[in-house]
């Protein structure tokens, strides 16, 4: 059994839980990787394929229940949500650099955000730091429309910037492409 996990902080206590379960080392290995690193994977552990995969995609209630990685506006923390906190700019970087157009865009591809526009003018560019100054941002730019429908799109602006500045969708795609050669 063979487990890839990109979260160096949850890679450890996952690794921990299965050896507690009886899984030796001879029978489970784990890896800090993402879905693309598959075939290095393997091959580093002389493996021509898998018989099973399976992909866990998204976030996780563990990174969820840490404010301090920023992927909750229920709880104040930092705007980050890198599942690598060691990699990559974390998503208050990624709201500055980004220009209205290219935020709408990330919107709607990530997202499937109906207010994309208005909320990429009013995001784009900006100094969000915290989860909640985030949150914030997206109700007042909404704040024409009902609380469900704010908070409905607080959930999918969210939702958009973690699997943006995780590569979710790349690392996802690369899996696709390499998945007829990684499986027995």
């Amino acid at each position: 059994l063979l487990g890839l996990d990109v979260d160096p902080l949850e890679l450890p206590k996952t690794e921990a839980r299965m050896r507690r379960l009886g899984f030796d080392p001879a029978v489970f290995v784990a890896r800090r990787s993402n879905f693309a690193g598959l075939p290095a994977a393997l091959a580093a552990e002389g493996l021509a394929g898998a018989d099973c995969l399976l992909a866990d995609l998204g976030v996780s209630s563990m990174q969820l229940d840490m404010p301090d990685r920023g992927f909750s506006f229920k709880t104040q923390g930092p705007l980050d949500m890198r599942m690598n906190p060691n990699r990559g700019q974390p998503a208050s970087a990624w709201l500055r650099a980004l220009e209205p157009a290219a935020l709408a865009a990330l919107l709607v591809e990530n997202g499937d955000e109906p207010h994309a526009g208005i909320l990429a003018e009013a995001l784009a560019g900006r100094t969000l730091e915290q989860t909640s100054d985030l949150a914030r941002a997206v109700r007042s730019a909404l704040a024409h429309l009902r609380t469900e429908e704010q908070e409905q799109s607080v959930r999918r602006v969210f939702q958009a910037l973690r699997v943006a500045v995780n590569e979710e969708l790349t690392a996802l795609d690369i899996l696709l492409r390499h998945l007829p050669q990684c499986l027995n």
